[in-house]
């Protein structure tokens, strides 16, 4: 098995086809997997999953076990050599696995890739980034980064000086799209299930780095996003309060480390 691709859904219906037909309606010179992790959705997505594609292998939790802990779950049921982690509001481009699977084979130091990604408008969504700061995390939080989006440390951040049109070693993709080599994963270790939302995708790519792997940014690999930044309402909401803990817990977890003199 070639591939392993891990989807998570909860309350997806309106997105979750479109995502699946985008794969699964292209013919792949490399075997592949899907599995769908439906974390206790309450609208049709997971009754409606097994029937409309069942080639699909569908994991149904009794309960919203987070995004992590969820993608875990296929994880450890994949055998691919390479693993996809990707969002049910994506849209895979065609030819767009290959590129990625590609760019690995072609690049044995790369641990982990991402893609280039566009909103449904054909606007480039910004993807790759370098670590965050706590003040990167402030200005981003407090949206001021909205309002004054040309502050030196959030175009750093961003990495919007770098041309986002060719590929690029970097610090860590969105995880709405993660192509993550096995080896580099078990070297460094399954998602961290302590973050519920949120964080674990910049957590991996560090952790993964830290092992001596490069995060790579295939740019030219592309997806569509269909992407809504929940956790960016002027109201705190449940969204909001998940990034806020997910945040504090990534900054607290990697203070400990550069005590204990594990962090390069």
């Amino acid at each position: 098995m070639d591939l392993s691709i891990s989807i998570v859904t909860h309350n997806s219906a309106r997105m979750i086809y479109q995502c699946l037909e985008s794969i699964l309606n292209c013919e792949y010179p490399f075997a592949y997997e899907v599995f769908v992790v439906d974390n206790c959705s309450l609208d049709e997505t997971a009754a409606d999953l097994q029937q409309r594609f069942p080639q699909v292998q569908l994991v149904r939790n009794t309960r919203n076990v987070g995004y992590a802990r969820a993608n875990n779950q296929a994880i450890r049921r994949s055998r691919g050599e390479y693993i996809l982690i990707v969002n049910p509001d994506i849209v895979v481009r065609q030819g767009t696995l290959e590129k990625m699977l590609d760019y690995m084979k072609s690049h044995p130091e790369a641990g982990v890739a991402g893609c280039q990604l566009f909103y449904p408008s054909g606007e480039l969504q910004l993807s790759c980034r370098r670590f965050p700061t706590l003040t990167t995390f402030l200005l981003r939080g407090s949206r001021i980064g909205d309002l004054f989006p040309h502050i030196p440390f959030l175009e750093q951040y961003l990495l919007q000086n770098e041309d986002h049109c060719r590929d690029l070693d970097v610090d860590w993709c969105l995880g709405s799209c993660l192509l993550i080599r096995r080896k580099a994963l078990d070297e460094a270790g399954l998602l961290d299930e302590r973050f519920f939302l949120y964080y674990e995708d910049i957590d991996l790519c560090f952790r993964i780095k830290q092992k001596g792997w490069k995060v790579a940014y295939v740019a030219g690999a592309e997806m569509v996003h269909h992407y809504h930044r929940l956790s960016a309402s002027l109201l705190p909401n449940r969204y909001t309060v998940h990034h806020l803990k997910s945040a504090l817990y990534f900054f607290w977890k990697f203070r400990q480390e550069r005590k204990r003199g594990t962090i390069i």
